[in-house]
């Protein structure tokens, strides 16, 4: 669907290509917030928000061979910045007992991610701190 002169989508795909790879697009951007971005025909997969390649809650390209890349805002990562847990009883020795960028407590069900400095965080608060921010909420240490 094209709105004012650029591609644009609410739900599926904006683009479909006769080899089956899918794209989708926000105002003219590559975008998605629910998963892939590109979907390829082979298998390969993008994640893109506002038209930058970016993930914070796992690699923002994965091929259909196995190999994975991580990106923040349109720059690669020489390493994953998060370790995903699916519950916080998962992670041993947590350094703080509230996600101090939402101000809540953990709960046991929640998923949690541990960036490079040790700190904890709901993953949802920090895919959102890290679309603004490059360090961590507590210490600022570089992501």
């Amino acid at each position: 669907m094209v709105e004012n002169g650029k591609l644009h989508r609410e739900e599926g795909p904006a683009m479909g290509m006769t080899n089956g790879t899918k794209k989708w697009y926000r105002i003219g951007e590559l975008h998605r917030e629910d998963g892939p971005a590109v979907e390829w025909a082979n298998g390969d997969k993008e994640w893109w928000i506002n038209g930058r390649i970016h993930r914070a809650d796992g690699p923002a390209i994965e091929r259909c061979n196995g190999d994975k890349e991580w990106w923040i805002n349109g720059k690669r990562l020489k390493q994953p910045p998060i370790k995903l847990y699916s519950t916080i009883s998962n992670i041993l020795n947590i350094s703080n007992d509230i996600c101090s960028i939402c101000m809540d407590d953990f709960k046991d069900i929640e998923t949690a991610g541990r960036i490079k400095c040790g700190h904890v965080f709901h993953i949802n608060c920090l895919s959102t701190w890290i679309n603004v921010k490059k360090n961590c909420p507590l210490c600022r240490k570089a992501l």
